[in-house]
C-alpha cells in the first residue's frame, strides 16, 4: 500500500489551526486517498520513537507522495514543502478558496478548497485529488524537478553536490568546534568573494576574531557582502519558537540588534565589506557563497541550526547559480534608499501630516455648524489616510471624534444588527453586506468596521468594576463572546469590549470572539467520566475525596475516578482500566506530583489519548512544563467551593470545545 505524507499546520489541541487541519484531513484528504488505496500519515500520527524532525525528513523523501495544506501562513509547512521539491517528490497543494498561491508555486498541482457541506457531498475536491493521483499513476509516479536543472538533493551522487545530515558533521573535535572550523574553512577558501546571508549570522559572529579576519580578507581584495534580517521585517516573528530558547522571538530580536551592530562595525573598517539588512522579502535559509562553492543551510522552525541538514554545491552547478541569484535578488531589493529620496519622502509625509491636522480643525467647524454628514465624510477620509501612513496620533483623534458624532443608542442598534448577522451566518460581515443587507449608509461602513475590530484599553481605576462584571459574565457564559454580552446581557459596546479584554488579560478565557460558534449552542453532555490524578501524599492538602464527591453531585458528571491507597488494584491496573474511558483528566500539580512516576505516566498517557487536561495548582511552576499552556485552575486553600466551581466550569468548557469532533457532519462544517 502506498503512503502519502501530509504536510499541514497542526497547532495546539483545540486550537483553530488543529480544528481546521483535522477537518481538511477528515473530509478532503482521507476520503480521496482511501479511494486510491493510499495511506495518509501526518506528523502527529507518527508513533515511532526518536526525533520527530528526522522522521519527517525521512517520510518526505521516502513516501510515495506529499500533500501540503497551505493554511495559517505556517513557516514549517513552507520549509517541508521546499524539502519535498528539492527531493523531487510528487506534491499536491491544498489552499483555501480566496487565498493567493505564492508565485513560485503557481505551476504545482493545486486544489483550491472550502469546507462547505455541498462540496463534501458532491466530492468536488475529493475527485480533483483522485484525478491528480491518477495522472501520477499514468506517469509511473515520476515527475520533473520544480527547479529546472535541479536534481534530487537527497539522492544525488553528482560530484557537484554534497549532503550532510546536520551541520555538525563538518570538522573535528567538539560539536561547536566542528562548526567554527568549517566557518573558518569557508573564509579561507574565499579569494575573490564571500557572501554571507542568514537570520542573524549569530554563530558566525562567535568565531574567534571574526571581525579582524573579515577585514584582513577584504583588504587583500576579497569582496565581502553580509545580509541579515531587519527588526522591522514583518516575517521576523514567524520564525520564533517558544520551545527553543535560542530561537524565541525575544532572543532573536536581542541577538539581531547585537549582530547588526557587530557587522556594521566590520563594514566601517573596510571599503570591501558591505552590510545590509532585509527590510523586504522572506528569508528561510543561511547560506555562504564564495568563488569555489556555496553552502546552503535551511532555517527550520523546529530545530536549532547546529542540527539542521546542510548542502554544499560546487561553483558551476545549477543550485550554486540559483542560490547566487537568490542572494543578489534580496541584496538589490534591500539597497539603502538614497539620502535625497529619503528626505523627499519625509518631507511629503510632513506635508500630509500638516494637511490632516488642518482637516481635523475644519471638522470642528463643521460640527459647530451642525453639518454632521460632511464632518463624518471628512473624518473617514482622514482615518483612511492615517491608516495608510501609520499616523497613530491622527488615527486616534479621528476615531474618537467619529464616536462622539453619533447617537450612542443608534450606534448600539446598528452594532446589534451586525453581530446578529455575523452570528446567523457564522462569519464576519462584508462592507457591501452592511449596505445591502442592513441598510447602513455606505459612508458609515468604515466606521463600524473599525469600531468592532479596534482594541480598547481600560485604566487601573476601572479594574475593580471589571472584576465584578467579569465574575458575573463567567457564571452566565462558559465561553463569553461580544455577541453574548451585547445581545443577551445588553451591555454597551465599549463596556463589553473592556470586559472581554480584562478576561483575556487575566487568563480567565483564551479568546474573545465576536460571536459564538454554532456548535456552542449544543447542550452540555451528560454522564461525564472524570479522572483525577494526584500524588497520594497530597490527598489531604487538595481534599481529593471532598472534591470528587462534590463534582459527582453535578448533573453532568456520572462518576469521578481516582485511585486510593486502600484499593485492591494497583495504580497501574487502575489507570489502564479507567483512563481510556474518561472524558476529562484533572491533574493536581505539586512538587510531590512532579516527582511521582505514576502521576507522570497518567498525564502523559492522557495527553497521548488527546484527553482534555485541566491542571489544578497552588503555584504555576508546579505544573509540568509541557502542560503550562493549558487552561487550568489555581487552588484556593481558603475557599474550596470556589475552586470546585471553577473546575466544574472548566470541565464544561473543555467538553463543549470538543463537540465539533463528535457531532454529525453538518456540525463539523
Amino acid at each position: 500500500m502506498k503512503k502519502a505524507f501530509i504536510i499541514s499546520p497542526i497547532g495546539k489541541e483545540n486550537s483553530e489551526e488543529r480544528n481546521h487541519a483535522n477537518q481538511v484531513f477528515k473530509y478532503i484528504i482521507e476520503p480521496s486517498l482511501d479511494e486510491c488505496n493510499i495511506k495518509p500519515i501526518r506528523a502527529d500520527q507518527m508513533s515511532k520513537s526518536g526525533k520527530i524532525t528526522e522522521q519527517i525528513y525521512k517520510a518526505i523523501q521516502t513516501y510515495d507522495m506529499c500533500i501540503i495544506v497551505l493554511a495559517f501562513n505556517n513557516p514549517n509547512v513552507y520549509y517541508e514543502l521546499a524539502i519535498a521539491q528539492c527531493s523531487v517528490r510528487p506534491v499536491i497543494i491544498l489552499i483555501e478558496k480566496g487565498k493567493t498561491l505564492p508565485f513560485d508555486l503557481k505551476d504545482e498541482r493545486s486544489v483550491f478548497y472550502d469546507l462547505s457541506i455541498p462540496s463534501y457531498e458532491n466530492k468536488i475536491y475529493i475527485n480533483q485529488i483522485i484525478k491528480m493521483i491518477e495522472n501520477l499513476e499514468e506517469a509511473d509516479w515520476k515527475i520533473p524537478s520544480s527547479i529546472p536543472g535541479f536534481s534530487p538533493i537527497a539522492a544525488s551522487k553528482d560530484e557537484n553536490y554534497q549532503y550532510f545530515k546536520k551541520l555538525t558533521e563538518f570538522g573535528i573535535d567538539t560539536e561547536w568546534e566542528k562548526i567554527y572550523n568549517y566557518y573558518q574553512k569557508i573564509i579561507n577558501d574565499s579569494n575573490e568573494k564571500l557572501y554571507l546571508m542568514g537570520i542573524t549570522l549569530r554563530t558566525w559572529r562567535l568565531l574567534e576574531n571574526l571581525d579582524k579576519t573579515l577585514v584582513e580578507k577584504a583588504n587583500n581584495g576579497c569582496e565581502i557582502k553580509i545580509l541579515i534580517m531587519d527588526l522591522e521585517n514583518e516575517f521576523l516573528r514567524q520564525i520564533h519558537n517558544e520551545k527553543l530558547i535560542d530561537i524565541r522571538y525575544e532572543k532573536v530580536r536581542d541577538t539581531l540588534i547585537e549582530c547588526s551592530k557587530f557587522y556594521s562595525q566590520c563594514a566601517a573598517q573596510s571599503e570591501n565589506i558591505e552590510f545590509r539588512q532585509i527590510h523586504h522579502g522572506r528569508l528561510t535559509q543561511n547560506q555562504a557563497i564564495n568563488d569555489k562553492y556555496c553552502v546552503y543551510i535551511p532555517h527550520f522552525y523546529s530545530i536549532l541550526i547546529s542540527n539542521s541538514p546542510c548542502w554544499k554545491f560546487k561553483k558551476g552547478s545549477q543550485p550554486y547559480d540559483d542560490l547566487w541569484i537568490e542572494f543578489n535578488s534580496l541584496w538589490e531589493l534591500n539597497a539603502p534608499i538614497k539620502k535625497e529620496i529619503l528626505e523627499e519622502r519625509m518631507e511629503e509625509e510632513r506635508e500630509l501630516l500638516k494637511e490632516l491636522r488642518s482637516k481635523l480643525t475644519n471638522v470642528e467647524d463643521l460640527i459647530v455648524k451642525n453639518n454632521y454628514s460632511e464632518a463624518v465624510d471628512q473624518l473617514n477620509h482622514i482615518l483612511e489616510s492615517a491608516n495608510l501612513f501609520n499616523f497613530e496620533e491622527i488615527r486616534t483623534i479621528a476615531i474618537e471624534k467619529l464616536k462622539n458624532l453619533r447617537d450612542p443608542e443608534a450606534t448600539q442598534r446598528i452594532v446589534k444588527k451586525i453581530l446578529e448577522f455575523e452570528y446567523d451566518n457564522q462569519r464576519n460581515i462584508a462592507k457591501a453586506e452592511m449596505v445591502t443587507q442592513l441598510n447602513i449608509d455606505i459612508s458609515e461602513t468604515d466606521y463600524y468596521e473599525n469600531l468592532l475590530s479596534n482594541p480598547v484599553n481600560y485604566g487601573s481605576s476601572e479594574i475593580p468594576e471589571l472584576e465584578d462584571l467579569g465574575a458575573k459574565i463567567l457564571i452566565e457564559f462558559i465561553q463569553p463572546t461580544l455577541y453574548d454580552l451585547i445581545i443577551t446581557s445588553n451591555y454597551d459596546l465599549e463596556t463589553a469590549q473592556k470586559i472581554g479584554k480584562f478576561l483575556i488579560n487575566g487568563g480567565f478565557i483564551e479568546d474573545f470572539r465576536k460571536y459564538p460558534l454554532i456548535e456552542a449552542k449544543y447542550e452540555p453532555r451528560k454522564n461525564l467520566l472524570v479522572f483525577i490524578s494526584y500524588s497520594t501524599k497530597d490527598a489531604d492538602l487538595f481534599k481529593i475525596e471532598e472534591i470528587a464527591k462534590t463534582l459527582k453531585s453535578y448533573e453532568e458528571i456520572k462518576e469521578v475516578l481516582y485511585w486510593e491507597e486502600d484499593r485492591k488494584k494497583n495504580i497501574i491496573t487502575f489507570m489502564s482500566e479507567n483512563l481510556g474511558m474518561c472524558d476529562v483528566f484533572i491533574l493536581f500539580c505539586s512538587p510531590n506530583a512532579i516527582n511521582s512516576v505514576p502521576v507522570e505516566k497518567e498525564w502523559t498517557a492522557a495527553d497521548m489519548m488527546s484527553k482534555p487536561i485541566i491542571p489544578v495548582f497552588l503555584k504555576s511552576d508546579h505544573i509540568p512544563p509541557f502542560l503550562r499552556s493549558r487552561l487550568g485552575v489555581e487552588f484556593d486553600t481558603f475557599d474550596l467551593q470556589k475552586t470546585i466551581i471553577e473546575i466544574h466550569n472548566l470541565i464544561l468548557k473543555k467538553i463543549k470545545r470538543r463537540l465539533i469532533d463528535i457531532k454529525d457532519l453538518k456540525t463539523d462544517f
